[in-house]
Formats: structure tokens, C-alpha cells, sequence
């Protein structure tokens, strides 16, 4: 059958046809490249810094945000015209991020376009985080100088996506297998015959070039990759908003091809694990495998936090005190107690499990050492970062988990006592006292790090479990779809003050503590309090907390109090 096709396509009408039949059944596999079912949103955006953009979406009205069902676009400051595709077939919620502390931004000509197009009215949302709002007409001019500043629609959209045809796409997929089986075909007739090749000679080029369109058979319409931590790259277009021709088309294209083609994600876990069994003790770019079963965190410069080789200026110093002295003043002016907690990093409590580098320097020279000394050397302001209690308590037990970045609920009780040891030098509150801990394995506490290198705990270990029954009432604002990641109120009447904290995740852990130590307590993750978070205090509370993870000190070197 084979030879039979090779020795009419020497002509050229019979190899054009035969071309074609071939194309046309590559387009049908790869029709999900230049055929595409999407909704779009699109907007005129004006601001006066560089704003990574952030879309939420849900499919059912029932359903709440995750940042799973979300897309993201750094803009450039400037007025700029931005389009960004929800890789999704119908869309009922809707809910646009303004990124961190953005500032002014203004957004004008906001659509959402499926099957038809939607213009939601900015009247129509409800404004989170957000320090003032104008909207005239179409035009939305924010101010927000949060972490997290947001907008929800509140009004379902039931909006289902549009077909549309990727015209360049179409035609490249078109032209370049046609041409490439044009070829291969007149080869053959021409030069394979007559050398006698055999079958399975022709049996495997067939299958080879075949390979060739096989990674298109199934584009991901992914927007993010957990195992690598990053953006996706979003599919380009050929021709701009101003209809004027993407020259950088080629690269971009390229770059979108190679984060989604099918089986992409089985190849980096597949390259993962074969690296892993070949060089078990170097990790990979996230995760450090310590010894004796410890993983450790590589970003943010872990490497060298952990070696002390990074060393803070004296600008940076400066910039950090500046706004913990802007906080500090506040809340003196207003009759309030501020505190400064830093929770270290596991591998200042766990070094000894370290692999890959050495000290040039002792902990007395760490990131948050250096931070803490310079604060207590040039202001009064109360800083607490309990690296000494945790070392002396270690032999106690484990107090951070081996396989993820946070501390165990051990070493979590332990700051607390450290924190609230503090506050009792200006209040007299006593930390509560967990009468009896429990060993007992624990293979559900989160393992960040384990999932990062895509494995399973082989390892069964014990920490302690306090045995506490927690008196206050609490509730939750969801945020992502993760309970304790949003807002967190409690209260317990047997108490005297009050509390509000902003922190990160190293405070889930201490939370039953913190509500039963304080009449009230209002947790918010972020590092910069607003106006009308201050005008919270100022009314309802006695003290504010500052948490931050040691790694992520640089952080408050670049916040700025708000005016």
C-alpha cells in the first residue's frame, strides 16, 4: 500500500492532494492550538507604577475564589491597554486585584466578551481594601496604598465563552505541514524507492514525523505551574489592540508552545525524579534535602541567609526602622502598644542538618539579627524574635517540621510564649499554659516543601500535640479558598485587651492562643496597616503586633506608613 501511494506521488497534483489529506488531518489533532473557546477581559489601565494584575473567576455561582482559577498580567505604569484570557468555557463570578500597593490606578472601558460581550458597571462592585473610589461614567480611579486591594462583582455574569479562530495560527499550521509533507513525499517517491528501502524504514520515518505534531494533540490551558512556582506564558496575538503587527510574535508563540504542550508537566516531574535518584542529596532549585530527612527552603536567598554572607546596608536599616518608628509613634500619639515579632527561619533552629554550604559568619550576624540589633540600638521600639527559646527548646522536641517551612505547633507555642512574655512587662497578661502535650504523628499539617518535589512522606515522625481546648469563639474570612489565610476575629470575655495583628502563616499555629490571652483579637495578613485599619485600632484595640518571617525581612525595608 505504501510503495503503491510512493510510486504515484511523483507527480505533482497527486503528491498536492495527498498533502493536503495529511494536513488536513493535522489540523484536526492540533485543533485545540488555533481554535480556542475563550472569554476575555479586557480594559484601558492608567497608573503610576508597574501593576501585576490579578483575575478571579469562578464557573459556579456556589463556588468560592482560588487562586487555582485565576490569571495574572504585569502592566507597565503608564496608560496602557490590557487584555487577559480566562482559560475557562462560562463564567459567573468575577473579582479584579489591584496587586501590592499600587497606589492611584485608573481603569476605563472594562469588558468581558464571550459568546457577547458584557460591560460591567464599576457601580455594580463591591471595593476591598481600597482607600477611596470615584467612578465617572466608565471610569474607575482607585487609591489604595494595601497589600491587597480588590474589586468584586456582584451581580452574576453566567456568561459562556466565544469560539474564535487563531487566524495566524491556522495558517502557519496549514502551510508548514503541507510543505513539509510535500516534501517528504517527493522524497520518497524520488530516492527511498529506489534504494530499496524497506518497510519498516518507511514505517518509522511515518511515525517519526507524526511524533513531530503529537505534543499538540492536547494544549493546557493552565495560567500557572505549581511545580515550578511561576506565571505560564499567555497565548500571544499577531496583531495588537491598535491593530498593528506583534513583531515579537515568533518568541512569544515560542514561549507559549513550550508551557503548555500536552504531557509538559509529566516531563518536568519524570526529569525531577530522575534527577532526585541520581543526585539524591542536591535537591533542586526550591528545595535543599538536608540530612537525616530535613528539607530547607532555597528562595530568598536561602543559601546565603543561611551562610550570614548577606549583610544589610545601612539604607536598608534605615528604611526598616523608618516605618516601624512611623507605627511606633502612632500608636504612642494614640495611647497604644506596638510590637515587632520575627520568626525565625528553620534553619537557624536546624542548621545542623544544612548541606551545600558553610558559615562565613555565626547566627549573631543573621538577616533578622542584624535587624533586631539595630532597632534596639537606635529606638525603643519592642522587638521580639525568638531564635535563643526555640534552640533551648529543641531537645524538648521537634519545633518545626521536618518536611515544610513553618514551625510545629511546639515551636509555635514557644513564640507565643516568647510574644506574650513581652506584652507582659506593659500589661501583665499571662500567657495561657497547655497542660499536657501528646506525641503523635502529624502527616496532614501542610508539608510545603514535600509538595514542591512532588513526593509523599515515607518518613513517619512524631511531634508534640498541645492538649488545649480553646476557650474563644472564632471566625474566618476566607481568602484563596484557605480558611485561616483571611481575616481571623476572636473573642473571650473573661479578658481585659485587645489585640490587632497583622502576620503571615507562622500565627495560624498560635492563634487558640492569642484569642484566650485577649478580650479581642483581629488578625490581617499583610505588613501595612491603611487608614481605616488605624482608625480600627485607634477605636477598639490596645495593642498591635507586627509579624514576619525572618526571610521575608526585606520586605518592611520597602513599606511606607500610610499618611
Amino acid at each position: 500500500m505504501i510503495k503503491q501511494l510512493l510510486k504515484v506521488s511523483h507527480k505533482p497534483y497527486i503528491r498536492c492532494l495527498l498533502s493536503a489529506i495529511l494536513t488536513i488531518v493535522v489540523l484536526c489533532f492540533s485543533y485545540q492550538s488555533w481554535l480556542s473557546r475563550d472569554i476575555v477581559v479586557s480594559f484601558t489601565a492608567n497608573s503610576v507604577k508597574n501593576i501585576e494584575y490579578q483575575i478571579f473567576y469562578t464557573a459556579d455561582k456556589k463556588q468560592s475564589f482560588n487562586a487555582n482559577q485565576s490569571v495574572r498580567k504585569n502592566v507597565k505604569s503608564g496608560k496602557q491597554k490590557v487584555e487577559m484570557v480566562l482559560p475557562i468555557t462560562k463564567v459567573a463570578k468575577f473579582r479584579f486585584d489591584f496587586g501590592h500597593y499600587p497606589q492611584k490606578v485608573t481603569v476605563s472601558d472594562l469588558k468581558i466578551r464571550g459568546d457577547s460581550s458584557v460591560r460591567p458597571n464599576f457601580r455594580d462592585f463591591s471595593f476591598n481594601h481600597i482607600k477611596k473610589h470615584k467612578i465617572k461614567g466608565e471610569t474607575l480611579i482607585i487609591e489604595a496604598d494595601t497589600d491587597d486591594p480588590f474589586i468584586t462583582y456582584k451581580k452574576m455574569l453566567n456568561l459562556k465563552a466565544g469560539t474564535k479562530i487563531d487566524w495566524c495560527l491556522l495558517v502557519i499550521l496549514t502551510v508548514f505541514p503541507f510543505l513539509l509533507f510535500y516534501k517528504l513525499l517527493q522524497y520518497l517517491s524520488e530516492y527511498k524507492l529506489k534504494s530499496n528501502f524497506s518497510h519498516i524504514d518507511m514505517v518509522f520515518l511515518a511515525v517519526f514525523f507524526a511524533m513531530l505534531f503529537l505534543p499538540m494533540l492536547n494544549i493546557s490551558k493552565s495560567t500557572a505551574s505549581e511545580q515550578e512556582n511561576r506565571t505560564l506564558a499567555p497565548k500571544p496575538h499577531l496583531l495588537h489592540h491598535n491593530h498593528k503587527v506583534n513583531t515579537k510574535y515568533g518568541a512569544l508563540f515560542d514561549r507559549w508552545y513550550n508551557d503548555h504542550f500536552m504531557g509538559r508537566n509529566e516531563f518536568i516531574g519524570l526529569y525531577r525524579n530522575v534527577k532526585m535518584f541520581l543526585e539524591p542529596k542536591a535537591g533542586d532549585d526550591r528545595i535543599l534535602i538536608g540530612k537525616n530527612g530535613w528539607l530547607f527552603l532555597k528562595p530568598n536567598n536561602g543559601l546565603e541567609n543561611f551562610a550570614n554572607k548577606t549583610e544589610l546596608t545601612e539604607t536598608e536599616l534605615r528604611n526598616g526602622l523608618a516605618y516601624l518608628q512611623h507605627i511606633d509613634d502612632w500608636c504612642k500619639k494614640h495611647n497604644k502598644k506596638f510590637y515587632y515579632f520575627i520568626a525565625p527561619d528553620k534553619h537557624r533552629i536546624y542548621g545542623e542538618n544544612y548541606r551545600l554550604t558553610n558559615k562565613v559568619r555565626s547566627d549573631e550576624f543573621g538577616l533578622a539579627e542584624q535587624f533586631v540589633n539595630y532597632i534596639r540600638k537606635n529606638s525603643d521600639i519592642k522587638v521580639v524574635y525568638p531564635r535563643k527559646e526555640l534552640l533551648k527548646h529543641k531537645k524538648d522536641g521537634y519545633v518545626y517540621f521536618k518536611d515544610d517551612t513553618h514551625w510545629s505547633p511546639l515551636g509555635g507555642y514557644y513564640g507565643y510564649i516568647e510574644l506574650m512574655n513581652e506584652i507582659n512587662k506593659d500589661f501583665e497578661i499571662s500567657p495561657v499554659e497547655v497542660a499536657s502535650w501528646q506525641k503523635r504523628i502529624v502527616e496532614h499539617h501542610g508539608s510545603d516543601l514535600l509538595k514542591m518535589l512532588n513526593r509523599r512522606n515515607k518518613e513517619k515522625v512524631m511531634y508534640d500535640i498541645p492538649q488545649y481546648s480553646q476557650k474563644a469563639k472564632c471566625t474566618y474570612k476566607d481568602k484563596y479558598h484557605v480558611k485561616k489565610l483571611g481575616e481571623v476575629k476572636c473573642q473571650n470575655a473573661d479578658n481585659k485587651y485587645s489585640a490587632y495583628i497583622l502576620r503571615d502563616s507562622f500565627f495560624n499555629t498560635i492563634i487558640p492562643y492569642l484569642s484566650d490571652s485577649f478580650k479581642n483579637i483581629r488578625m490581617e495578613w499583610k505588613n501595612n496597616p491603611d487608614k481605616r485599619d488605624l482608625a480600627d485600632i485607634e477605636k477598639n484595640y490596645d495593642i498591635l503586633i507586627l509579624e514576619n518571617v525572618e526571610r521575608y525581612t526585606p520586605r518592611i525595608f520597602e513599606q511606607k506608613f500610610t499618611n
